[in-house]
């Protein structure tokens, strides 16, 4: 039960850093002097330049990014556990791999 639920927080606190980081970098980016470029374009300026906001967003990304990494090296060991351990968790995130009907829900 409680791999279950240490499961379900990983993913929801993996899904949050996928949003929350970029999200804290544009907008860190947009609170300099400096435009900013998306594939070449240059990207309409919607925000006046602040130091105090820019030095938020580069905290908040600066944490995202480290308990990113964190998320997913602890992602990676329970990958690798449950591979090593056979109880079919692994089988189950693997893909390609089928199911044995009794696994099948």
């Amino acid at each position: 039960a409680w791999q279950r639920t240490a499961a379900r927080c990983s993913h929801a606190l993996l899904y949050l850093c996928l949003v929350l980081m970029p999200l804290s970098g544009f907008l860190g980016s947009s609170f300099t002097k400096y435009p900013i470029k998306f594939w070449g374009v240059v990207l309409p300026r919607w925000i006046d330049p602040s130091p105090a906001a820019k030095e938020l967003c580069s905290q908040i990304h600066y944490v995202t990014v480290c308990l990113f990494m964190l998320l997913i090296a602890v992602h990676v060991a329970a990958a690798i556990k449950h591979a090593l351990a056979g109880d079919g968790v692994f089988r189950r995130i693997w893909p390609g791999t089928p199911l044995a009907p009794s696994e099948q829900s």
